[in-house]
């Protein structure tokens, strides 16, 4: 019996082993019958022979359900090492091509760039979603562009760890584009569900007045440009520099858009790492009286000093063309004296205050000058002496 022994022990572990493969083989053959599924539909399918993953990929989708977007990473093939000089060459003529179709707002071909040289290329980078994304946006598609961001911001947000990051100079670069196609845009007919934003807390009623604004007054560009600044401001990776509130200052003074404005205004209030220079200060005073917002300019002229000639003339123009005399003369009063003693600035002043027959306030200036005679002969004009 002893001598049975080994024989039985060996039967034995054969027999174990033959019903962990009979039990495992179901589970092999639905495997590879997946595998040869998905590389049938790949191969017979608009992408072409191009090399896939046996993984689910995410995608980007626009309205009519066609993938737009590439996977966010891939498997490589055992290949790949052997060709990595040239297909690195490839890339960059394609990232090329992807960016002069951007800057032309030619979406079909860097859609077509794209789907060629980077819907599987596992290093595909944020920098080449957003060169897509731009040239969506200057072609006249905000709506897919829109799908395309909110698309890798869901991505993002599930996946923590993932390399893809929206930095300053992609926000910058999103906004600039938008805002580019905004300048051709039509007013918008219904309110995005995506634009729902204010900058205070408000209750239900106030904020139901604000989107009937919004709604209005607002192209969707304009809204949509304001929704990147919003999560540029909240993104840990970006900071927010004067460039992109100058972008949105002149937008709002084009398009004449006095929610977005205000919105605007606040942000740079409560924002302490901008510094309001003189080409802030003017975007904002040229933007207020677009919208004819007479309260927050004049504010604006006393809360900072109208230390350059540009933005003087441009408060003591608009107060003499609205007939602010005693304003007028208030600002006046706050110049620094070298811009007062300007005979240059001090004659357009004066000839201003003439024209508009404020030939008192005109007489007050030139005896609070040291070149009053030289000034002198303006106050014998045509006009002049029509006013007494």
């Amino acid at each position: 019996m002893l001598a049975f022994l080994p024989i039985f022990l060996l039967f034995c572990t054969f027999l174990s082993r033959l019903f962990v493969f009979l039990a495992l083989l179901p589970r092999m053959f639905l495997k590879q019958c997946l595998r040869a599924s998905v590389r049938r539909s790949c191969l017979q399918s608009s992408w072409g022979p191009q090399k896939y993953a046996a993984i689910a990929r995410p995608r980007l989708w626009d309205r009519s359900n066609r993938a737009i977007s590439t996977c966010f990473y891939s498997t490589k093939s055992a290949t790949d090492s052997k060709t990595s000089k040239p297909h690195e060459h490839a890339v960059e003529t394609a990232q090329a091509q992807l960016a002069r179709a951007a800057r032309d707002g030619e979406w079909h071909l860097a859609q077509d760039v794209y789907d060629a040289s980077f819907r599987y290329e596992e290093k595909t980078g944020m920098d080449t979603f957003a060169l897509l994304m731009e040239a969506y946006l200057r072609g006249g598609r905000l709506q897919d562009a829109m799908d395309i961001y909110y698309s890798l911001r869901e991505h993002m947000d599930r996946h923590e760890r993932s390399k893809l990051k929206m930095d300053e100079q992609i926000y910058t670069r999103l906004i600039a584009a938008t805002l580019d196609a905004a300048a051709n845009e039509h007013k918008n007919d219904e309110l995005s569900p995506h634009l729902g934003y204010t900058v205070d807390d408000l209750d239900f009623d106030a904020a139901a007045v604000h989107h009937e604004h919004l709604d209005l007054d607002t192209s969707a560009s304009l809204a949509f440009a304001m929704r990147l600044f919003q999560d540029m401001h909240n993104s840990p990776h970006s900071t927010v520099s004067s460039d992109v509130y100058l972008l949105l200052l002149n937008a709002c003074r084009t398009q004449r858009d006095s929610f977005i404005l205000h919105q605007v205004h606040r942000y740079l209030r409560m924002d302490d790492a901008v510094d309001m220079d003189h080409a802030l200060v003017a975007a904002l005073m040229h933007a207020y009286l677009a919208v004819n917002d007479h309260t927050l300019f004049l504010e604006l002229c006393d809360t900072y000093a109208l230390t350059s000639p540009a933005l003087a003339n441009l408060a003591l123009q608009f107060c003499i063309d609205n007939r602010y005399a005693h304003t007028a003369m208030r600002l006046w009063d706050q110049l620094p004296r070298s811009m007062q003693h300007d005979p240059q600035f001090s004659q357009f002043f004066i000839d201003r205050l003439i024209k508009a027959k404020l030939v008192d306030e005109a007489t007050h200036i030139l005896a609070a000058t040291s070149h009053a005679p030289s000034l002198a002969p303006l106050l014998h004009s045509p006009s002049s002496s029509a006013s007494s």
